[in-house]
């Protein structure tokens, strides 16, 4: 089984949408854009809001080492920079190794 991320203070938002198959960010209203999520942790006013759903690939590695907790081997392990919104560290799932590429 994964490491599951505990879903508490600032962050939980996030956490707890993503375990709802939904992905939220906080939206700072007054500098009007998204934010990382762990940027909640500033105490900043946010509201959690639907995220962007575009995005380009910045870079990404597979991984063909198991570690604990991530046994299934290959995974690509991406860092996405999406349209008005931050850089994120994500999986890319359901992709053929010719169907990714920086950009």
């Amino acid at each position: 089984m994964r490491p599951q991320p505990r879903a508490e203070g600032p962050t939980a938002p996030y956490w707890q949408a993503l375990r709802r198959r939904e992905f939220l960010l906080p939206y700072d209203a007054r500098a009007g854009r998204f934010r990382h999520p762990i940027e909640a942790l500033s105490g900043a006013t946010v509201e959690w809001v639907p995220a962007p759903r575009e995005g380009h690939i910045m870079s990404y590695s597979w991984i063909h080492l198991p570690t604990e907790g991530y046994t299934e081997v290959p995974y690509v392990l991406a860092t996405v920079a999406l349209d008005d919104g931050p850089q994120l560290m994500c999986n890319i799932v359901d992709a053929d190794a010719d169907e990714i590429d920086i950009g």
